[in-house]
């Protein structure tokens, strides 16, 4: 009987976990409010397990226990301005990650978790592929709002009208939040997989997924892992130095590479520029990137150190209305919503020792893991807020490769003379 409850626990921990990948599920969604599976899967999750176990984790030495009283703290000192549903939201995601961690511990296999994490990632390919035939046969209905430049259709399909491409998500939000989720999912998978050989199949997916979602997210953490593969001798590390050299004098000094490459090396020369109304030219250089760092360079300029808003936030979701307005000014474009990430969005809602709090959580995940997982936490900040699946996502799928298998760092690796390990 007692095996019998564990075999149930595990598969509900495991639905749990694909619902947290499936950012772009839906029970049901209407203008101003939706429900996505694994928000409403996670409380049947929570009632099933208390019922099967008749007990709840506890809370006494659970530091995300912590962040949620002060969420709440903060919520009761900003009562008139935040918004409601934002907080319930983040009370559910700590909820759910603090239920999902404490039983896994116990319940949940190692072999379960890796054929999740194939799951996931064969899941993201079939509806990528469905996705691709739509528009193979030209059977996509696609939908835009009123004067913003992209327009989305059926299973992760959009349509850029400034370049005439089609873009995919899967089953994701979007083509980022696509391409994080399937390459952490095979990093990890290759972390806890002793023969490499049969991920090569699994490594060949994801590699067609990045160059389907054309996320230059996607490309970064992609590059960046790859960096993170290499050992090298003092002469390789000397070879590449000099290769670095000369391919950053010839990004500098001539034209080389296409447009994408021009646009990246005008925002370089802006930043060392020095010629002021910097966020005004990087918008009209490459407004994505604006929109990850321009609001958060515009509200540490005008911070008043002695608001103790700038210490405990405004409330929860206020920095919606704040940063719409500072991106979308024009007249023409203010019914548009600005959904910040992390930083700038966590910073104005809960203030500085909010953010301090979330600094503490995360670094005691990563803290005995390898350079490129800290790398990734760092973009989730700049890419997705606190109130995101994909935020949850990386923190659960790190923290359960932790309680899974031996982290890069903790690895007793034998000492090679001229050797350099990245």
């Amino acid at each position: 009987m007692i095996l019998k409850k564990q075999k149930i626990i595990e598969y509900l921990i495991m639905l749990l976990i694909i619902f947290l990948a499936f950012t772009n599920v839906f029970v049901f969604r209407t203008s101003n409010f939706s429900i996505s599976i694994y928000i409403f899967y996670g409380s049947y999750f929570i009632l099933f397990v208390s019922l099967l176990k008749f007990k709840a984790p506890p809370l006494n030495k659970s530091f995300p226990f912590l962040i949620l009283l002060y969420i709440l703290f903060s919520s009761l000192l900003n009562l008139e301005d935040l918004r409601v549903t934002s907080v319930i939201y983040s009370f559910l995601f700590i909820a759910y990650y603090i239920y999902l961690i404490s039983f896994s511990k116990k319940n949940l296999s190692k072999e379960k978790f890796i054929w999740v994490l194939k799951f996931i990632i064969i899941s993201f390919f079939i509806v990528l592929l469905l996705s691709q035939f739509i528009v193979l046969f030209n059977l996509q209905e696609l939908k835009s709002p009123k004067g913003y430049f992209q327009s989305s259709g059926q299973l992760g399909i959009l349509f850029d009208k400034r370049t005439n491409i089609f873009r995919y998500h899967s089953l994701s939000s979007e083509p980022s939040y696509a391409s994080i989720i399937v390459f952490l999912s095979f990093t990890v998978l290759n972390d806890l997989v002793k023969t490499k050989r049969s991920l090569i199949w699994y490594g060949l997916l994801v590699l067609y997924m990045l160059l389907s979602f054309k996320s230059s997210m996607g490309f970064l953490i992609l590059c960046i892992w790859l960096i993170s593969q290499i050992t090298f001798s003092k002469k390789h590390f000397i070879i590449l130095g000099i290769i670095v050299f000369v391919g950053t004098i010839l990004f500098f000094f001539t034209s080389i590479g296409g447009k994408s490459v021009d646009r990246l090396r005008e925002i370089v020369f802006l930043l060392f520029s020095f010629n002021g109304n910097f966020l005004e030219k990087l918008n009209l250089l490459d407004s994505s990137v604006y929109a990850r760092i321009g609001p958060l360079i515009v509200y540490l300029q005008g911070v008043d150190i002695f608001n103790f808003h700038t210490y405990f936030g405004y409330g929860a979701s206020t920095s919606e209305a704040f940063f719409s307005k500072l991106i979308y000014p024009e007249v023409w474009n203010t019914h548009m919503v600005f959904k910040p990430p992390f930083f700038p969005g966590f910073l104005y809602d809960y203030g500085l020792f909010g953010v301090l709090a979330i600094f503490y959580l995360i670094w005691s995940i990563v803290k005995h893991e390898r350079f490129f997982l800290k790398i990734v936490c760092i973009i989730i900040m700049l890419n997705s807020n606190f109130n995101t699946q994909l935020f949850w996502f990386v923190v659960t799928l790190i923290t359960l490769k932790g309680i899974f298998g031996v982290s890069k760092n903790t690895m007793k690796v034998p000492k090679v003379e001229n050797e350099i390990r990245i």
